[in-house]
């Protein structure tokens, strides 16, 4: 689906951490816990308030991260923990 103008377009990201747990994210603002299937994380807001991170913990000391950056962060929230949904079976 093509927009209009870039600022209603979002970037979506997913990264694996071998070596940082969720205790380590670097986020803003409060952490919301989420349970997305059978993963614990957390919900935030990116570094300098830009985008919305869903940290699922694999194990202590690993994560999977989805950010989604783009205009409206809290609006991007939902989008994020969606995508999360969406990997979230694909982890060990």
């Amino acid at each position: 689906m093509s927009k209009e103008r870039l600022a209603d377009s979002f970037t979506i990201g997913i990264t694996y951490y071998k070596e940082r747990g969720v205790e380590e994210l670097v986020a803003e603002g409060e952490r919301t816990p989420v349970r997305i299937g059978r993963h614990e994380g957390v919900q935030a807001l990116g570094t300098n308030k830009v985008g919305c991170i869903v940290s699922l913990g694999i194990t202590q000391t690993s994560r999977v991260d989805v950010l989604i950056v783009g205009t409206g962060t809290s609006e991007l929230c939902p989008q994020a923990k969606t995508v999360a949904e969406l990997v979230e079976p694909s982890l060990p």
